[in-house]
């Protein structure tokens, strides 16, 4: 009985059924991530802050509000992650040297080093996952995914005009 009501449950139509395996995509996809990071004592969140910083060349340096908009994370929560990979000396905050009274977050060589380490863990988790689909159906994904995003950050865009909460 379990495994017909799974199969009813993921192959409703259109967006019901859509937003079902969404939901246990993005599930899954969490429970892939906290494999390829926990062994590093990263979080995604931890891990994706020290990416953005690898990738913010070339003086890695970022200002938190900056990480909170890449991130799509609140002010507080950026503010925790920053707090916990100071604390392991993998961030450092600094005077911004455009702007005194504004502080950037920037790597540290022990920060640099772990988010490498990650990053190659996390993209050779991802080929492992991805190797069944061959590249043309790899590439569709993509856009399909691509396209999915640029209509949910419309939405999240407009509900912002229009000073709608949040929705998580």
């Amino acid at each position: 009985m379990t495994d017909d009501l799974l199969a009813r449950y993921l192959s409703e139509p259109d967006s019901a059924g859509l937003f079902t395996r969404l939901t246990r995509v993005a599930l899954r996809l969490e429970a892939f991530q906290r494999r390829c990071l926990d062994g590093l004592g990263l979080n995604f969140g931890d891990f994706a802050v020290l990416r953005v910083l690898i990738l913010a060349e070339p003086d890695h340096r970022l200002l938190p509000t900056e990480l909170s908009e890449l991130l799509l994370r609140s002010s507080g929560g950026i503010t925790q992650i920053v707090d916990r990979l100071e604390a392991r000396g993998l961030l450092e905050r600094a005077r911004d040297p455009a702007d005194g009274r504004r502080v950037v977050v920037g790597l540290t060589p022990a920060g640099h080093r772990l988010g490498e380490l990650a990053s190659e863990r996390y993209r050779k988790g991802r080929a492992s996952v991805l190797s069944g689909l061959d590249e043309a159906e790899a590439s569709e994904l993509d856009r399909s995914v691509g396209r999915l995003l640029e209509l949910l950050d419309t939405d999240a865009e407009r509900a912002r005009e229009l000073g709608d909460p949040p929705r998580s």
